[in-house]
């Protein structure tokens, strides 16, 4: 067997095997949300943070999207996706994604709280060269990744004023249509079908979940706008020809830099890095594109950022920055079942389970990742005495995170009055009937996307464009890693965005699909009549 037989066949066993990973995984969280959703409750104890899934209308909830895809079914086969202008629809869903975003800060007049408010004013402080933050046990010296989302604020206060958080909000805003122009221009990269374009267009600007997301003071928004203009210009470089140019050259370091930004901003973007690399590396071998395989490898240098925020610090601060709870301890309290009396008391969510082990140790790093070590070791142990835990534990924890329709965009805006005076308006939208309203819109498209995606990886075993997979892998790194770290429904929002893509893909498919059943039926219809019609005259 040939070395190309031998990629060619390795290949397909790679692109099968994440079909069927993806197929299982937007297949399980179809189900989910279809029969249930997740609520969480600020009044079932004093962290204001229960999450609970329960099954909720399950019957009506299928009407309605049976009832939400013949209506997109009816847009589809008219034909006006294919005769609006893609410019135009996508200038207009910028605007839409922009000004929705805007429009939801001014509305609900909000204030950061936990962990957005020190970091905030951690940004503040450095500028007022007050390095508190940093002693140990503080903040900073436990949580050592959130350095990089604090240099970012810091320099957006530098020019904005300190504890201006309203520009964060504001700049989440802009960050959230920045993130469709990127999406919609690798798209644009990876198919000309006028329907997609426009029907992913048309989705964004309908899904105000993003917009509405500008609320939260941290690095989601921010580092998930670099992570996909990262993945834009590496699209580009993908899709060229030349084996080296200048302008290929320019666009990996914008590449690069764009993804240094990313890990900075949010430590968790590293699970797009690596899937990045993956994706970029296999499909360029598959192109005999070898050179871009050394450009896809020397990406895992933008995890450097980190180490050069925390110099930084150390060098102006005259501080040591400390190593701080170890990765262990998170893992150790997403395997642990939820206490009402604890954190949040759902299953794997926040329970200051690692604040309190690294007080008790000391805040030794070694000593904190042995106890965790131990604790893991005897949660597994656990599962191993009674396996029917298992099952339970995890669907209730990916239940909780991947089941809540709104992402938790509400409930950062109603938990602990966080916000000034409400006009009438505002406390409908917040704690009223068009909160309610809008949590069942979101789950119905919610529902459409990963039944897009369903039906996009059906249609994929055979696709020759690895390049795609992208998305795909993103969301099983996500999937997995949030199923054993610290949970919680807000860390979900980037994987549903980064899931629009194929979903509306495979949505144009199933309606083709559907099309030329009906068009076949029809003809063999008429061919019959005909048939008929002869053998009467005769």
């Amino acid at each position: 067997m040939s070395f190309e037989k031998i990629i060619k066949k390795g290949f397909g066993v790679i692109t099968a095997i994440l079909c069927v990973m993806l197929i299982m995984i937007y297949s399980y969280l179809f189900i989910l949300n279809l029969i249930g959703t997740t609520t969480i409750d600020i009044t079932r104890n004093a962290y204001t943070e229960f999450a609970e899934y329960n099954i909720a209308k399950p019957i009506a909830t299928i009407l309605c999207f049976c009832g939400m895809s013949m209506l997109a079914y009816f847009i589809y086969s008219s034909e006006t996706l294919e005769k609006m202008d893609p410019d135009k629809i996508k200038r207009a869903a910028f605007w839409i994604v922009l000004v929705l975003g805007i429009f939801w800060v001014m509305v609900t007049r909000g204030t950061p709280i936990a962990d957005q408010l020190i970091v905030s004013m951690s940004a503040s402080d450095f500028i007022n060269g007050k390095f508190d933050m940093m002693e140990l046990g503080e903040y900073l010296s436990r949580f050592p990744h959130q350095f990089g989302i604090v240099f970012i604020f810091e320099l957006i206060y530098r020019i904005f004023g300190t504890s201006n958080y309203q520009a964060i909000m504001i700049i989440n805003a802009f960050c959230g249509a920045g993130i469709f122009l990127n999406i919609y221009s690798i798209l644009k990269e990876l198919t000309d079908n006028k329907k997609v374009l426009n029907g992913y267009a048309v989705f964004s600007a309908l899904y105000f979940v993003l917009p509405f997301y500008s609320f939260f003071v941290y690095g989601t928004l921010i580092g998930l706008y670099f992570a996909t203009l990262s993945l834009r210009f590496i699209t580009k470089i993908y899709k060229m020809n030349e084996v080296i140019s200048v302008k290929k050259v320019l666009y990996y370091i914008v590449a690069l830099l764009a993804l240094g930004v990313a890990v900075i901003s949010k430590s968790n973007y590293s699970i797009f890095v690596i899937a990045l690399v993956l994706c970029f590396a296999f499909a360029s071998v598959k192109e005999k594109k070898y050179v871009n395989v050394i450009f896809a490898l020397l990406l895992v240098f933008s995890f450097t950022a980190t180490s050069f925020v925390c110099n930084h610090y150390e060098k102006v601060s005259g501080k040591e920055v400390y190593k701080g709870a170890p990765k262990s301890l998170y893992v150790a309290m997403g395997l642990q079942e939820g206490n009402l009396d604890q954190g949040c008391g759902s299953n794997g969510w926040y329970n200051a389970y690692n604040v309190i082990v690294l007080g008790e140790t000391g805040y030794d790093f070694d000593k904190a990742d042995e106890v965790a070590k131990e604790n893991i070791k005897d949660r597994i142990e656990d599962f191993k005495k009674h396996p029917g835990k298992i099952l339970p534990f995890f669907n209730s924890k990916v239940a909780t995170q991947w089941c809540e329709p709104s992402q938790q965009v509400f409930w950062m805006v109603s938990v602990n009055d966080n916000h000034g005076e409400l006009s009438k308006f505002g406390k409908n939208l917040l704690t009223g009937k068009v909160r309610k309203n809008l949590t069942n819109y979101f789950r119905q498209l919610l529902l459409l996307i990963l039944a897009g995606n369903i039906f996009f990886y059906i249609r994929s075993f055979k696709r020759k464009d690895f390049f795609i997979f992208v998305f795909g892998i993103y969301v099983i790194g996500g999937f997995l890693f949030h199923a054993v770290w610290e949970a919680k429904a807000l860390y979900i929002l980037p994987y549903l965005v980064i899931s629009v893509p194929c979903g509306i893909i495979g949505i144009n498919y199933f309606f083709e699909y559907i099309r030329c059943k009906m068009n076949n039926g029809m003809k063999a219809e008429k061919q019959k009549n005909q048939k008929t019609d002869k053998a009467k005259k005769k």
